[in-house]
């Protein structure tokens, strides 16, 4: 649906320009906010984030040309048409150098109004399809938000989007094993086909690591095959790679649990040879809590400590035959085991280990051997280099995002390219000593940043919230209010008034 703005201060020709949107012949396809004067259309241009404004020049508080540069100060992209009377048509030229994308004369034609709205029409849904494609559309930063290890505040308007877009969703887990994955757009563009619709009201594709695919579908009758057709394809084209689903979800606060669910569902392919895995199968299986006893944790830490080969194997041997004896494991369970074999595989050897994920393994006999070759490489051939003690990770975790607070941080990442080591290790030493997650700190110090570009007045809001990592400005906004209390245009000029 298209949203268009009309700021207009005659309710006879406010009405009147509505009525004939409303009339032309495009269906249902447009929501028309109305604004009496130019704050008000502003105030709604921030809130509503239309497609389309139509302003009118003369106006109270606020004259038209006034609200296009305010318009075009948020937002460079937004497009604007000026509405004028023939006594102002000089006036509404004079407005193109502005960055109006044209002018009507009143009384407005139809003909001449439906060629805009079709101009219109036309580019933004090439420019949703080139968002959706890149995954900067609002519905997908929406998704990557809502899934994220601390939420950073809720996007009302962006929720109520997905919420249109999604009445009723699945999210699916695809895991690529053997490290080779299709192209992105590529991929996009087949599944569009399968969709046979228009591609943001279908899906939307989040890269939560190279190998790692989010996919957030919508749940109808035809669910089912289109999901068996997705893996058949893939597996087609030679792709080694496994889809884990959730259950059915409407509200957008399941996001989270959804992704869990259709993560939990393709790491329990360590027990089984399909490759569409369903989390509503899976939650019917029973499995069992696991951990480690403080016997087999000192055996194990013992074993690495003597860099005994054979010492380490018997101790990796008897957990893995206890485990054996419990039945199928619960996926959580393994999930910390191998975070905790990295953290005493970690102090033995003196450095980080690479990454241990539960996705990266077919079944327990494989990962009971990488576990034998991380140990064997990390502590028995001694440390290569200097030792990271935790105050070192700490500080040099500091640093990096000092460096990089403009660019997309994570832990995962940071875990994986920088200190090669267990991420939830990672997260768990850095909030342990700092007392905030890493993302929170990140937050802080990107609003510190935006501080101080805000104390000059060299840049605009929208550019300062791209200098300091956001795309979405709205986003910048809503954080930089929760961290400082007031919005970042009051803080400048509170700033400003200071000085």
């Amino acid at each position: 649906m298209m949203k268009i703005l009309i700021a207009e201060d005659e309710i006879y020709a406010r009405k009147s320009m509505k009525k004939q949107i409303l009339e032309l012949d495009f269906g249902r396809e447009f929501h028309i906010l109305e604004a009496q004067n130019g704050e008000q259309g502003m105030e709604l241009f921030r809130q509503e984030e239309p497609d389309l404004v139509f302003t009118d020049i003369r106006m109270p508080k606020m004259d038209g040309l006034e609200l296009l540069k305010e318009i075009k100060k948020e937002n460079p992209e937004a497009k604007v048409i000026m509405v004028s009377a023939y006594a102002d048509f000089a006036y509404a030229k004079s407005a193109i150098k502005f960055g109006a994308e044209g002018y009507l004369l009143k009384p407005i034609e139809d003909a001449e109004l439906k060629e805009f709205i079709v101009k219109f029409r036309q580019q933004n849904t090439r420019k949703k399809e080139q968002a959706m494609f890149s995954g900067k559309d609002m519905v997908t930063r929406f998704i990557a938000q809502s899934v994220q290890e601390e939420e950073t505040g809720k996007d009302l308007l962006a929720e109520r989007m997905f919420g249109k877009v999604f009445w009723k969703y699945q999210v699916l887990v695809l895991w690529f094993a053997g490290r080779r994955y299709p192209d992105r757009e590529e991929f996009m563009l087949w599944l569009h086909n399968i969709y046979g619709q228009e591609v943001w009201t279908a899906f939307r594709l989040i890269e939560l690591e190279k190998d790692i695919w989010m996919l957030v579908m919508e749940a109808d009758g035809q669910s089912r095959f289109r999901q068996k057709r997705i893996i058949q394809k893939l597996l087609e084209e030679k792709y080694d790679c496994y889809l884990g689903i959730s259950a059915e979800c409407k509200a957008p606060g399941e996001l989270k649990s959804a992704l869990a669910q259709a993560t939990a569902a393709v790491e329990n392919k360590i027990y089984s040879d399909e490759h569409l895995l369903e989390y509503s199968v899976i939650a019917g299986i029973k499995a069992v809590k696991y951990e480690m006893s403080e016997e087999q944790k000192n055996y194990l830490q013992i074993s690495l400590e003597k860099k005994s080969r054979d010492k380490i194997q018997s101790a990796l041997c008897e957990i893995f035959r206890h485990m054996e004896e419990k039945g199928r494991i619960h996926v959580d369970s393994l999930e910390i085991f191998l975070a905790q074999a990295a953290v005493l595989i970690h102090q033995a050897a003196g450095r980080p280990i690479p990454r241990l994920r539960l996705i990266d393994f077919s079944h327990m006999e494989e990962m009971k051997q990488r576990l034998l070759e991380a140990a064997e490489e990390y502590c028995t051939c001694g440390p290569n280099g200097q030792t990271l003690k935790g105050e070192d990770i700490i500080q040099g975790m500091k640093e990096y995002a000092r460096k990089n607070y403009h660019l997309d941080i994570s832990i995962r990442m940071l875990a994986e390219k920088v200190f090669f080591m267990n991420a939830a290790y990672l997260s768990h030493l850095f909030t342990e000593k700092t007392g905030i997650s890493y993302s929170a700190y990140i937050r802080r110090l990107r609003v510190e940043k935006a501080r101080e570009f805000l104390g000059k007045d060299t840049y605009s809001i929208t550019d300062i919230a791209s200098m300091v990592g956001y795309n979405d400005t709205s986003q910048f906004i809503r954080i930089f209010k929760q961290e400082i209390g007031m919005t970042p245009k009051k803080y400048r000029c509170q700033k400003t008034d200071g000085n």
